[in-house]
């Protein structure tokens, strides 16, 4: 049976009396009591009628002949776990019982949801058992509501915790590997500096340090999917973003696919990370391009512009987004490619999930995370043959512009003093005390909270700066700054951390930090880190550009 509206149960009785005027009669007596039948010719008609939905059926039994019982029976026992529709059967009376009546109630047994009503009957009578047959099929409907209701918020919920389940995953892989990376990309841009220009290995120790960089790019990807991805963020205009790697979007994808731009020239800014940003725009163009097929020519259609989401308005969220009311500026991607249907669409933003050829998959997972982690929405929207759209929503940029923060230059920084370095992973301690000795500073280690306090409670003025991991086992890093600004309320701690800035830094609140910086990080990185927290930086806002 088809989906049928609650609403209109009380217009679906219907009516198979083949003798006479029957029909006819019965529909009167319906009219009169305010209810509307629908008389059907046949038992096939009736079994189509029924198909398409209704409250109840009123059948006499000149409509059964041996074909039709079966056939009625058949269907009915094709309902739903959740109907069960009711038969009214208007039967000659006592003894008089027709066979075929009485064939189907042989039949169907406890089966069936069938009142068998002997002729003759009073108005009054027939009237008050269709009222009640329609009020019981009306409850039937609204457990049918209930059960796709329920259903379609379970799947909602499994959604978002496989996808939180997989986020959290992907961020704890891409945390253990950055940590791994420090060593290998603080120890290779260490070697650089100390070869020789006309050294041969000095070629393959570069190649070595690109390497962990691109390797530092996936962790990147990851953190993005879990929605702690590390952002540099600054005021961006999304359509110039896009007005400006289109150019190395056309050569990733068929010659026979042409990416139009339809970019709004006022749009407002966004407080984004550009590289995030860029990764996003290519992945769903790419996405949109590979859907059109290899050999067919199609449209990729790039939209910037600014809209007003509000309070209460129905989104066509997948997976489900609460985007809250107010001004955003939104990217729309539509393709002309093959589309997807409604089992295709639910799966689209699972991680290695994928129609195309093998080895494809991260990119729209990686998409969401981005999405995500920038405060924003995305909608998809698609049918089989009609191509697809995708549409991310970013906050607009309230108030003035950004502090911009330029990267200081990557001179004089050589310096002196302790560093407490402080981190479970013994390669990141080691590598952080070569960076710091390569610059003149002394690395003071410790393997752990407890330590750290001890060796700080000792002599807290001979430590200039502490550089603090985020992530330990036996005492957490605000457990761990806390114990140390109880020693010493001016000590100067650098957080270390693969999460995001926003994320990690916003466990600190109201415990004043002078720096952040991401791991993985070269040897200058954090000698130029430490050498502006020195000079008196401090870190103005978890949610601002790096310091």
């Amino acid at each position: 049976m088809t989906a049928t509206t609650v609403e209109h149960v009380e217009d679906r009785i219907l009516i198979l009396a083949p003798t006479g005027r029957d029909a006819f009669l019965i529909c009167d007596m319906l009219k009169r009591a305010e209810l509307r039948g629908s008389i059907c010719q046949s038992v096939a008609h009736f079994i189509t009628r029924l198909e398409e939905g209704a409250g109840v059926g009123l059948l006499t039994e000149e409509a059964l002949d041996n074909g039709a019982v079966g056939n009625l029976l058949s269907e009915l026992n094709q309902q739903p776990a959740w109907s069960d529709f009711p038969l009214l059967l208007l039967t000659s009376a006592g003894a008089n019982l027709g066979a075929a009546s009485e064939r189907l109630m042989d039949l169907v047994g406890e089966s069936a949801n069938i009142t068998l009503l002997e002729r003759p009957i009073r108005v009054s009578t027939l009237l008050s058992v269709v009222r009640s047959s329609l009020r019981a099929r009306l409850r039937q409907y609204e457990v049918r509501d209930y059960i796709a209701e329920h259903k379609r918020i379970e799947l909602e919920m499994r959604q978002a915790q496989k996808l939180e389940s997989i986020g959290v995953l992907a961020g704890g892989v891409a945390h253990d590997f950055n940590n791994l990376l420090v060593g290998i990309l603080g120890n290779a841009s260490l070697a650089v500096e100390t070869l020789p220009a006309d050294n041969p290995t000095r070629p393959l120790v570069e190649d070595v340090v690109l390497a962990a960089q691109r390797a530092a790019d996936l962790t990147r990807q990851l953190l993005a999917y879990s929605g702690k991805g590390h952002f540099i963020v600054k005021p961006l205009n999304l359509s110039d973003l896009v007005r400006e790697i289109s150019a190395l979007i056309q050569p990733s994808i068929s010659k026979m696919v042409r990416v139009r731009l339809d970019l709004d020239r006022n749009l407002p800014q966004v407080e984004a990370d550009s590289s995030q940003l860029n990764q996003l725009v290519m992945n769903l163009v790419i996405n949109g391009a590979e859907s059109i097929g290899d050999g067919k020519t199609g449209v990729v259609t790039v939209t910037t512009g600014l809209r007003e989401v509000r309070a209460g308005e129905e989104r066509r969220s997948i997976p489900p987004t609460e985007i809250p009311p107010g001004r955003y500026v939104f990217l729309e991607v539509h393709d002309d490619g093959a589309g997807m249907d409604q089992e295709t669409m639910s799966r689209i933003f699972d991680p290695f999930f994928t129609t195309k050829f093998t080895g494809r998959g991260l990119g729209l997972a990686a998409a969401l995370g981005i999405v995500r982690g920038h405060r924003g929405g995305i909608e998809v929207e698609s049918l089989p043959g009609q191509g697809a759209t995708f549409r991310v929503y970013l906050p607009m940029m309230a108030g003035s512009e950004m502090q911009r923060h330029s990267e200081a230059a990557r001179q004089n920084l050589a310096g002196a003093g302790a560093i407490l370095v402080v981190d479970d992973e013994e390669v990141v301690r080691n590598v952080v005390k070569s960076c710091l000795e390569r610059y003149g500073y002394q690395a003071v280690l410790a393997a752990g909270g407890n330590a750290a306090i001890e060796t700080f409670r000792r002599d807290p003025s001979r430590i200039s700066v502490v550089i603090l991991d985020m992530t330990m086992p036996e005492m957490s890093g605000e457990e761990t700054l806390a114990e140390l600004q109880r020693i010493s309320p001016d000590v100067k701690v650098i957080l270390s951390s693969g999460y995001n800035e926003d994320d990690a830094v916003r466990h600190f609140t109201g415990r004043s930090l002078a720096g952040f910086i991401q791991k993985p990080y070269t040897a200058q990185d954090l000698a130029q880190k430490v050498k502006s927290v020195l000079q008196g930086g401090r870190l103005n806002s978890p949610a601002g550009s790096t310091v």
